[in-house]
């Protein structure tokens, strides 16, 4: 992984305490959006990938008010788990990040070096990641199956697409000697890549298990984007004459077909599952909409006045991403299958009386880069909150999050009491009062060498 801290990746389980999990849920055309704002106010999203289960992106700059520093030169790489509803950020270092992609088992970017381009692949299940270099400059990273293919410069304007397994760690060359391509797709039987000529785009394709010297062509001269496979299906847009027309084609075959067509001009078209979504610019608006083929209808999931970016690498769900007026990015995901896990957390107690104590987290078992998820209904008139986190080692960092309906949030740990010890106190009075409605609250386990024990009380006051 290189050499001093800035080559480790830095496992800061922090990402829970610093983006604002406030899962905005509204209803359009029946879809359910979720959204979450990114850590670092001002922060910019570089690149973003989804699976089954994660959103992960590259991000850089930004104002995290915490103490974990992440400077306006330096990016980071966060993952959020939609069904844990958990994250986690890693390597924020000055290295320049990009061409981010995963699938359930692993995550991959790029690093740019002086000597070259570094592979960064890091393992979900064991949370260590690896580090690949060559002098060879790399890009167009994407995982097909198991295996992760990217392109390398070679001499003269010649390039090459190599492939790495990344649970053996073996690399070998899947196609060499053509031009720099644009864009590369697999689902880890065939390989298909994008060259860009005089004339426009040319789509080929070829066997993914090995040497490839005569990958065949199946569309000539267009302007390909969105490539990827679907469903045994190769599927990509082609923008001539600035109109997007969907087209696939059988894996395997040379059939071409086009499946649907756009009336006007728009952005970032994928295919998610069967239906088509992309972004959309009118006036100051921007929209994202969605086409159901099988009712023949066009719905509007979203609108907004920040700039939509559209992601969607998993058929079963679709990303996007807006950086609005207040200069925070947000990142909104539809669950095309319903969503998959506990979306709210725990009700800790419902308020009576004067006064609310509840003692009744006790003997809560936790790990290292857990995250426990509570709430509390808070009553009109409250003046004061409260809550109490103890542990038993005093070697143990954890932390808890309180995020609140007025979307404010702050994170406590033992370093804001001295550093020492195995406790977190909290005291928050506010006048006339304390903001009324669900307060979560978060308790992660930060640094813990095996396993810990906690308890976590919460008290409200009237007056």
């Amino acid at each position: 992984m290189g050499d001093g801290n800035k080559r480790r990746v830095y496992s800061l389980y922090l990402l829970s305490a610093l983006i604002l999990f406030m899962f905005l849920v509204s209803s359009s055309a029946a879809y359910q959006i979720n959204s979450f704002a990114t850590p670092g106010n001002g922060s910019e999203i570089i690149s973003l990938s989804s699976s089954l289960q994660r959103i992960a992106w590259i991000g850089s700059g930004g104002d995290f008010k915490s103490n974990v520093s992440v400077s306006g030169k330096e990016t980071f790489v966060a993952v959020f788990d939609m069904i844990n509803k958990s994250g986690v950020i890693l390597m924020p270092d000055s290295q320049f990040k990009k061409s981010l992609c995963m699938n359930e088992k692993y995550m991959a970017w790029l690093e740019d070096e002086k000597t070259g381009t570094d592979i960064c692949v890091y393992n979900f299940s064991s949370k260590t990641a690896f580090r690949l270099h060559s002098a060879e400059r790399k890009q167009g990273l994407v995982f097909g199956g198991d295996l992760l293919f990217w392109s390398e410069e070679g001499i003269k304007n010649s390039s090459k697409v190599m492939s790495l397994d990344p649970s053996s760690k073996s690399v070998r060359t899947v196609v060499e000697n053509i031009q720099p391509p644009k864009t590369i797709a697999s689902d880890g039987k065939e390989l298909a890549f994008v060259i860009p000529g005089i004339q426009g785009d040319s789509l080929y394709r070829c066997s993914a298990a090995g040497l490839c010297s005569l990958p065949v062509c199946v569309e000539k001269n267009g302007d390909i984007s969105s490539v990827y496979y679907r469903e045994n299906n190769l599927v990509w847009f082609n923008n001539a004459g600035k109109i997007p027309v969907m087209q696939k084609s059988p894996a395997g075959t040379n059939f071409t077909e086009n499946t649907f067509s756009f009336k006007r001009q728009v952005l970032s078209p994928f295919l998610s599952g069967e239906n088509i979504i992309w972004a959309e610019k009118s006036k100051d608006l921007w929209q994202v909409r969605i086409y159901d083929p099988k009712k023949n209808l066009t719905n509007v999931l979203y609108s907004g006045n920040g700039k939509i970016s559209v992601c969607s690498d998993c058929p079963d769900s679709f990303v996007w991403t807006e950086k609005g007026p207040d200069n925070v990015s947000r990142i909104y995901y539809v669950l095309l299958n319903g969503n998959r896990g506990d979306s709210s957390p725990r009700t800790l107690v419902n308020n009576s009386g004067n006064e609310t104590v509840f003692n009744g987290i006790s003997g809560k078992k936790i790990v290292q880069g857990e995250s426990d998820w509570y709430s509390v209904n808070v009553r009109d008139g409250v003046k004061k909150i409260a809550c109490e986190l103890s542990w038993i080692n005093s070697s143990s960092s954890l932390s808890v999050t309180l995020m609140g309906p007025d979307y404010s949030i702050q994170r406590y740990t033992k370093e804001n009491f001295g550093g020492n010890g195995s406790s977190v106190c909290i005291s928050i009075e506010k006048s006339p009062q304390i903001p009324a409605g669900k307060w979560t609250c978060v308790v992660l386990g930060d640094y813990i060498t095996s396993e810990e024990t906690y308890s976590f009380s919460w008290y409200d006051y009237l007056s």
